[in-house]
């Protein structure tokens, strides 16, 4: 049986010490210049360094692109809430998605002393008075609301999404 240092691969090189003494005041030379650094590059090493960081940075769009940030929920139980006394809900007066948003939108502009009745916004949003079970897009809803109005009663009322 082999004893266990002839089983452990080693190599070592002589200590030179000639090599020390110039290494450490080389060191010593850096460190007490007070000259600034200057580095020179060629034009093919800076145009190589701007294609490697051109790469990176696209490399890291496209994954940042490719995430979705998540929207988190809290679950709080027991919470109650406190509406005031004068608050006044209007519900949708036909059972459809449109209408529902409308009076999601009476309700609001309500509270705010702005009477637009949901006829108001149904016909200002479809044409008419239907019953529509999908809601207009963002764009939609912003081009028709995004305006100033003139009320019953001659006041000016700007709207924005």
């Amino acid at each position: 049986m082999l004893p266990m240092k002839a089983l452990i691969r080693s190599s070592a090189k002589p200590w030179l010490h000639w090599q020390s003494k110039r290494l450490s005041a080389s060191l010593i030379d850096l460190i007490s210049d007070t000259r600034p650094l200057q580095f020179t590059l060629h034009f093919a090493q800076m145009f190589r360094l701007r294609q490697y960081a051109s790469i990176v940075l696209l490399l890291a769009c496209f994954s940042a692109a490719g995430q979705k940030q998540q929207q988190s929920f809290y679950l709080k139980p027991d919470q109650t809430v406190d509406l005031a006394g004068d608050t006044k809900f209007f519900t949708a007066k036909q059972p459809c998605e449109n209408w529902a948003l409308a009076a999601g939108v009476e309700t609001m502009l309500h509270q705010q002393d702005v009477d637009f009745d949901q006829n108001f916004w149904v016909m200002r949003l479809n044409g008419g008075e239907l019953c529509v079970d999908t809601l207009p897009t963002m764009e939609a809803l912003a081009k028709v609301m995004n305006q100033e109005f003139v009320l019953d009663d001659g006041r000016h009322v700007r709207l924005e999404t």
